[in-house]
């Protein structure tokens, strides 16, 4: 079973760099490992003085109340998120700003279905709409809470109860009936029910593994999703279990001091050492075998560490006087005894990552070709959205405006622009 895909590893990569630059991290090797073992020593992160963000337009404060910012990464299909004063707006293909700035969020869950969210007193008021910013299902009736298309987690006001909702259909493809309901990212998710017991359910509402459990650690890294194998759980006589999509229990073993248990793949447990499971991702995870022993040092980042069905992975950053950071990748058996060492372009080349069981073309997440656009009285092109906009840069003000695939203007020069790289 393959843990991750190349597309996740890649993305995961980008953006671990760019956490480890921007939050200045102490060393990534801080780790323990058994005296026995090898292991190349990692890059003191604190020499790394390369500077990643050099963009004035990417530090925290910059922004006033009457800017109007454009959230470059946040794609919205056929719109495009902007934001003015802490509030969200959106523009269509045009150019016409069709969301006025009054939402706390805009996000999209289906084709020309979009939830926007916006204050009401206290609380939080969620609502369905279209891309014209038509009303589906108003504000006030149903809190949409995560997911998009047929199984968008929501609460039915009325009962207090969850269930999952087609943005497609208009209607519950799976009745609001649980105290507590996760999102789909696999083929089984966590659901309470209403005896306060959680069990795991299919996309059809079926129960997989009957409620029997306390507590689900919903902060699984692996959980089922993208391969993984088991979900953190405590049974009713208080123990903590990995449950498989089987319904199998596994329990973990005793670790060394300091060290705890937080995920089960492919026979292995991966264990973390110091730390918090709560915010920002630690260099702090490694692997055990069954019977406890450490055989990865835990001085990994999540995307650092892959485990699979006969051999494990991990990434470490060196630090090369001529070239910089390189990031090499060492495997290892499932007794940790090193079989090999990769560079990036090798190891993300190897038969074993590439997709399985997935109905994913790989050439879909090739990095697209933006369309040619004709030259005119703008600058550098910033981005291009899939409504057919380009948001280019006015070389006299250094703001930012769109325009068609024609090269004509079609808003003003006025933008301003965030990225959000985590």
């Amino acid at each position: 079973m393959k843990l991750k895909t190349k597309k996740r590893i890649k993305n995961g990569m980008a953006v671990l760099l760019m956490l480890i630059a921007a939050i200045a991290l102490a060393a990534c090797g801080t780790g323990s490992s058994d005296e026995d073992m090898e292991f190349d020593e990692p890059m003191d992160v604190d020499s790394y003085e390369e500077e990643v963000y050099d963009d004035e337009d990417y530090e925290d404060g910059e922004f006033g109340p009457d800017d109007e910012v454009v959230m470059v990464d946040e794609k919205l299909d056929e719109l495009v998120k902007i934001r003015k004063d802490g509030k969200y707006g959106a523009l269509d293909a045009s150019g016409r700003q069709v969301f006025p700035y009054e939402y706390e969020d805009i996000r999209w869950v289906a084709t020309d279905r979009y939830v926007v969210s916006k204050s009401e007193g206290e609380e939080s008021r969620t609502a369905l709409v279209s891309a014209k910013n038509e009303e589906i299902v108003p504000f006030g009736k149903y809190d949409f809470v995560e997911g998009a298309e047929s199984h968008i987690v929501a609460t039915d006001r009325e009962t207090g109860l969850q269930g999952y909702y087609s943005a497609e259909d208009n209607t519950w493809t799976i009745e609001p009936k649980y105290k507590e309901a996760s999102g789909f990212q696999g083929p089984l998710t966590a659901v309470k029910d209403q005896n306060d017991r959680w069990g795991f359910i299919n996309e059809k509402g079926e129960y997989v593994i009957q409620p029997k459990y306390k507590d689900v650690d919903q902060n699984s890294y692996y959980g089922f999703s993208f391969g993984g194998e088991a979900v953190k759980v405590v049974t009713e006589d208080d123990r903590t279990a990995f449950v498989l999509k089987t319904g199998k229990e596994i329990y973990p073993p005793k670790v060394k001091k300091g060290y705890r248990v937080t995920d089960y793949q492919e026979g292995l447990f991966v264990v973390k050492h110091g730390g918090s499971d709560d915010g920002l991702p630690e260099p702090n995870m490694g692997v055990a075998n069954k019977k406890g022993k450490i055989i990865i040092p835990a001085r990994y980042y999540p995307e650092e560490l892959i485990i699979d069905e006969d051999k494990i992975a991990v990434m470490d950053h060196k630090q090369d006087p001529s070239v910089g950071v390189v990031n090499e990748w060492t495997t290892y058996d499932h007794k940790g005894k090193k079989t090999g060492t990769y560079s990036e372009d090798e190891f993300y080349n190897m038969e074993w990552l590439d997709f399985e069981d997935e109905d994913v073309d790989e050439e879909e997440y090739e990095e697209a070709e933006w369309p040619e656009l004709p030259e005119g009285d703008y600058g550098e092109v910033e981005m291009y959205f899939e409504n057919g906009l380009f948001l280019v840069e006015d070389p006299d003000s250094g703001d930012y405006g769109f325009v068609n695939e024609r090269g004509e203007k079609v808003t003003e020069f006025k933008y301003k622009i965030e990225h959000d790289y985590c």
